[in-house]
């Protein structure tokens, strides 16, 4: 998942939105009160995106205006730094719902304005707010001042410390020559990675196969294909597609011809984007005070810098060498019907799917197609709420919205006290030109307004709802079936689903602070802990139920599926380490070649699986461009969530004791305290890996 959509400014604007407010309600910023004040956020007009756009900058200058105006012996945490964090409010007003459509509408037009207005703010914002320096200048006399004169919360002081870093970092100490390249260069990136997203989004390709060609994939699957006049299927590389014919299709071309479609998405365009993108960067670190664009991107992160993060991902490399030698063999012993090695004896990688699933079948007798079958989605999705409900203390309620496509359903989010907490947007299906993989979409954070005191982790105050929107690509029912999830469609749902959850419950003072806008190296853990639940016997027999037999899972099938999830566990974190260091290495200097050095390392990190030189992955890799050089931080938070995970999984899954204490000392949290603190405290000692290791096989 993108850990928001778009970062907006600096410390204070990080994805957070509010709806479009008139001058009377934007006394009480607390303005979602029920589904139609949601239904509003989002603009259904280009005209309705002009007008609001052109709003947003009035009320931009004249909030700014106000907080610069106030004399230097009258500023206080109120009407300066809390009116900064405000702002953000102001600011996402627009930008939130213009982000979510252009990423889902279904109208051209609507998507088109978005996206153009987006770029158009990108500069304004900048001028106006985050390189604003009379607005810093603010700040500064606030901190240098007054600070020291007034009582602060714990969260309040460690937003003004984050804050002043955070300004720093973005050079705002810079004398003013310099800033305005920093601010030409911030421009020229936004640009970039709007057009390396909308490349990726509208590529509409799509693969002229054969009955014949598709033996082994799915009935599901190919009967929710288009078809011409003459039988032929339209087959796209949307994710469950691609899954599904990588991992059954008998034919060795089939696979081949879905692999380099696939990966090759946006080639060759976004390729010299990415060149673009990284010498822009590197040009922005250096102009910043760092020696490489990795440097300034891990900076204050859990990580801190680069050096280690790259001895963590050899450290871990090194430990799975042994389970990916032993898969290897494991695997290439018995190769399926019509597979064979290159003639140096590697795996060809439009094979390593299809093998690693003809094995589970063959061993553990396991098939996606038959174990889809219990895994009817409405059914999933009622009983992923009903777990979190129990877990969590929570309410959800179905409630009807009329939103940008019929298909998505609309949530409302209440404590077991009756206190709405959010609502939860679920656009759950496939549509052309819509975001292509799943995510977490934050639209309007939670906060509390009023007194809040963090000292003890005491938060008081009204809860201001959230808005969040869950996006995934799950397979469409056809007329004699439901939408069936795979086992990897459900384990999506669950680990988006628990960032919706954090999104929620993360009700902070600061706007800055609220939900998942925490470390970018801590996001994924408590949605990659939440992943793991389904590897847990009474809980797959909650979610599974067969469409037609109406019986949950057989014992032995779960144990089975839980049994063959870590069989390639080698073969997977090894590609992920890949990944990882490329994406670090990409950017720890402007002048190299791209694709060169992401073959040099996948060859290392994978040496038993041949390298596709007609295949682009990188020119499709949105976390390039999305997560910059931090793509390590899921391997990261996954050592931190198996630790988090052991702990709750020895005291009760579902017991609401643990999930009430989980929402106390992390995810009611948000970002308001530092994650090396809230890990300790809910463990009682330090994170370590032994729960890691063991659950992907290793003592």
């Amino acid at each position: 998942m993108y850990r928001k959509f778009f970062v907006l400014i600096s410390m204070f604007l990080v994805g957070c939105t509010i709806p479009f407010l008139d001058k009377a309600e934007k006394e009480t910023m607390c303005s979602i009160n029920s589904i139609n004040d949601v239904k509003n956020l989002f603009p259904t007009t280009v005209e309705e995106i002009d007008k609001r756009t052109e709003q947003l900058k009035k009320d931009v200058v004249e909030q700014v205006q106000k907080i610069v105006e106030i004399p230097d012996g009258h500023r206080t945490f109120s009407n300066t730094v809390k009116a900064l964090d405000n702002l953000s409010l102001i600011v996402s007003r627009v930008l939130g719902p213009l982000s979510i459509l252009k990423y889902v509408s279904s109208q051209k037009d609507l998507r088109e304005a978005a996206y153009q207005k987006i770029l158009e703010l990108t500069p304004f914002m900048q001028d106006e707010v985050s390189k604003n320096k009379a607005l810093f200048e603010a700040f500064k006399v606030y901190v240098d001042g007054n600070l020291k004169k007034e009582p602060l919360t714990d969260e309040q002081r460690y937003f003004v410390d984050e804050a002043m870093f955070s300004y720093k970092k973005e050079g705002m100490l810079l004398p003013a020559h310099e800033m305005e390249h920093v601010k030409k260069l911030n421009n020229e990136l936004s640009v970039i990675g709007q057009e390396f997203s909308k490349n990726i989004n509208e590529d509409a390709t799509k693969l002229i196969m054969t009955a014949e060609d598709l033996v082994g994939v799915s009935e599901i699957v190919v009967d929710s294909l288009e078809k011409d006049e003459k039988g032929n299927y339209f087959v796209g590389v949307d994710y469950p597609t691609f899954f599904s014919v990588m991992k059954h299709a008998k034919k060795e071309e089939t696979r081949k011809k879905m692999s380099r479609a696939f990966q090759n998405k946006a080639y060759p365009k976004n390729i010299a984007l990415l060149q673009k993108l990284i010498v822009k960067r590197d040009e922005l670190a250096r102009a910043l005070g760092f020696n490489t664009y990795a440097a300034y991107d891990i900076d204050h992160k859990m990580a801190k810098v680069p050096g280690r993060v790259e001895k963590f991902l050899e450290d871990l490399f090194a430990k799975v060498q042994g389970k990916v030698c032993k898969e290897f063999d494991m695997f290439t012993r018995e190769l399926p019907e019509g597979v064979t090695l290159t003639g140096d004896g590697k795996i060809k990688p439009w094979d390593v799917a299809y093998i690693i699933e003809q094995y589970r079948q063959k061993h553990f007798d396991l098939n996606d197609a038959k174990i889809a079958e219990y895994f009817p989605v409405d059914h999933v999705v009622r009983e992923v709420l009903a777990i979190y409900q129990q877990f969590l203390g929570l309410h959800f309620k179905e409630v009807s919205c009329d939103l940008w496509d019929s298909s998505v359903k609309s949530l409302e989010v209440y404590d077991n006290d009756n206190i709405l907490r959010g609502y939860l947007l679920l656009d759950l299906y496939p549509r052309a030109n819509k975001y292509p993989h799943a995510c977490m979409a934050g639209v309007l954070p939670t906060y509390r307004e009023g007194n809040s005191e963090q000292a003890n982790h005491v938060q008081v105050g009204a809860v201001c709802p959230a808005v969040i929107t869950v996006i995934a690509n799950f397979p469409r029912g056809s007329k004699d079936k439901p939408g069936l999830l795979s086992y990897n469609d459900v384990s999506t749902f669950f680990h988006e689903f628990g960032h919706a959850m954090h999104d929620i419950l993360g009700a902070t003072e600061l706007i800055g602070f609220s939900g998942t806008s925490v470390k970018w190296d801590f996001v994924e853990v408590p949605s990659q802990m939440f992943e793991e639940w389904l590897k847990d016997k009474d809980i797959m027999k909650k979610l599974s139920y067969h469409y037609q037999t109406r019986k949950s899972l057989p014992d032995e099938i779960i144990q089975k599926i839980i049994d063959a999830d870590k069989i390639d566990a080698g073969f997977f974190n090894a590609r992920q380490i890949g990944l990882s260091l490329a994406s670090l290495k990409f950017y720890q200097g402007p002048n190299i070649d791209l694709e060169k050095q992401f073959k040099d390392i996948m060859v290392r990190t994978r040496p038993d699986i041949m390298f596709d030189d007609e295949a682009h992955l990188i020119a499709n890799w949105g976390h390039l461009t999305g997560y910059g050089s931090l793509y390590y931080s899921y391997l990261w938070s996954k050592v931190y969530s198996m630790d988090l995970f052991d702990t709750i999984e020895r005291r009760g899954l579902l017991n609401p004791e643990v999930g009430q204490e989980l929402r106390k000392k992390i995810l009611g949290l948000g970002g308001s305290v530092d994650p090396n603190v809230m890990l300790r405290d809910f463990l009682g000692r330090e994170p370590n890996q032994e729960a890691f290791l063991r659950r992907i096989g290793l003592s």
